[in-house]
C-alpha cells in the first residue's frame, strides 16, 4: 500500500470523525462525503467508503 494513500484515509476518518454522527439521519457518511469530503478531496463514494475501511493506525500526520 502506498504511503499516501493511507495518509488520505487517515484525514478522511479523522473528517468522519468530526462530522459523523451514527443516530442522526441528516449527518449520515453520504451528506459528510457529499458536504465536507467533496470540496477537501474529490473521490468517488465507494472510493471513499473503501478508504474509510483501511487500517491507519501505524501512519503519522
Amino acid at each position: 500500500m502506498r504511503i499516501n494513500t493511507l495518509r488520505k484515509a487517515k484525514i478522511l476518518q479523522e473528517i468522519v470523525e468530526e462530522w459523523y454522527e451514527p443516530r442522526r439521519q441528516d449527518r449520515n457518511k453520504k451528506w459528510v462525503w457529499e458536504h465536507k469530503v467533496i470540496p477537501y478531496i474529490p473521490i468517488s463514494y465507494d472510493r471513499f467508503i473503501r478508504l474509510l475501511k483501511m487500517d491507519t493506525t501505524f501512519v503519522s500526520n
